[in-house]
């Protein structure tokens, strides 16, 4: 995924051996980014509150004048159960053990957010 739109969902990473992180959503598309920021989502609804965000004034630093925090979140796709239902391909198929166990979402843990959607919910809020 690359940075080439509008809404883009990004973490940028603070650099070697810091652990730390920092997550934006693009306001146009910003290619300079690619390969160096992960890119893992991007925004389903709400272009209106992004483009709120956008007219909030920023400092010489570039950082927003006003506190902006995200409260809630909506995840729409699994994109990992989506992968995991997947059958395999014809070719790996004569290649499996003879015993193979049928996958069944249903099966997965939940509680967490990559085994269930529902269980993540955020919002974004700007005053």
């Amino acid at each position: 995924l690359t940075h080439s739109e509008r809404g883009q969902l990004s973490m940028a990473n603070s650099g070697p051996g810091t652990n730390g992180s920092q997550f934006f959503i693009t306001f146009k598309s910003c290619h300079h980014l690619d390969n160096k920021h992960s890119v893992f989502g991007r925004l389903v609804g709400g272009m209106d509150l992004l483009r709120k965000l956008e007219l909030i004034p920023t400092d010489d630093d570039d950082r927003p004048t006003k506190e902006i925090k995200i409260t809630d979140t909506t995840i729409f796709a699994n994109p990992f159960n989506d992968v995991d239902a997947m059958p395999p391909e014809e070719e790996e198929i004569d290649n499996l053990m003879p015993e193979v166990k049928t996958y069944n979402p249903a099966d997965e843990q939940t509680g967490s957010w990559y085994s269930d959607p529902t269980a993540m919910s955020t919002t974004l809020v700007a005053d």
